[in-house]
């Protein structure tokens, strides 16, 4: 209650009071304006209501990047900070966790009452599968701090045609004929190769990717397999090269006739 004007009220006169509403949190909060009095209908009340709304808003809860090639990074996505506050926010700090960064920012360190501001964030993946995240803001703000929740899933930076090859049977002393393998980079630059090795058993015939591979581009091996005894043979064809997920491997299999 801010003012009472009432007192003692003369037969017939009237009276006034103001009510103000001050939430001390978020959401739907209600109250009852309360008048006691010589009257014989005492007291009489009134219904009071009013939502509290958050001191500092944000227009997003939680961010869910797209699948993003690991060793790379995602466009930017945007998060807008309201001060619904009738005074400056202050000692603003903001903050990324996991492989995700804060790639822009309008927001400085203090912002006017009433008014908005933006942050990007982007999303660099190192590893293959899910990430999670928050992006934080800290302020003077009766709710700081303020947060959104970061997701995004990171995609093979190289891929390859099949995972495993199986020669089938190859006679003992003899070699087979080349089986072939397409590496395809994802990347959105070249890459770099370093080798390109078969385990024992097996050999590497072909070889079209070179020393580099330009992004979203393509090159094949072809793998032979030349058994020195009976029996089940594996191992692998091995791949290092610039990509985060390197040494990547492709399992061979063959039995000795």
């Amino acid at each position: 209650m801010t003012s009472n004007t009432c007192g003692a009220v003369a037969a017939g006169a009237s009276c006034t009071v103001g009510v103000t509403f001050s939430p001390t949190a978020v959401g739907s909060a209600t109250g009852t304006l309360t008048f006691s009095d010589s009257a014989s209908t005492s007291p009489q009340t009134v219904s009071l209501s009013g939502t509290g709304s958050a001191a500092v808003a944000l227009s997003v809860a939680s961010l869910s990047f797209s699948a993003t090639v690991a060793g790379g990074t995602s466009a930017a996505k945007t998060v807008t900070l309201t001060n619904n506050q009738a005074v400056t926010l202050n000692n603003i700090g903001i903050a990324a966790s996991g492989p995700f960064a804060v790639a822009s920012n309008t927001c400085g360190t203090s912002l006017l009452a009433g008014k908005s501001c933006t942050v990007g964030v982007t999303f660099s993946p190192t590893a293959v599968g899910s990430a999670t995240g928050t992006l934080t803001f800290s302020d003077s703000g009766s709710n700081s701090p303020q947060t959104v929740s970061l997701s995004g899933t990171g995609s093979a930076p190289v891929t390859f045609s099949s995972n495993s090859i199986n020669f089938s049977t190859v006679r003992v002393g003899t070699t087979s004929s080349a089986r072939t393998v397409t590496l395809t980079n994802h990347l959105s630059s070249a890459l770099t190769i370093g080798a390109v090795s078969a385990s024992t058993g097996f050999a590497v015939a072909s070889n079209t990717c070179g020393a580099s591979v330009l992004a979203g581009k393509t090159c094949t091996v072809g793998v032979t397999f030349s058994p020195t005894a009976t029996g089940t043979v594996t191992g692998t064809l091995t791949f290092t090269d610039s990509a985060v997920t390197s040494p990547q491997t492709v399992t061979l299999s063959g039995t000795g006739q």
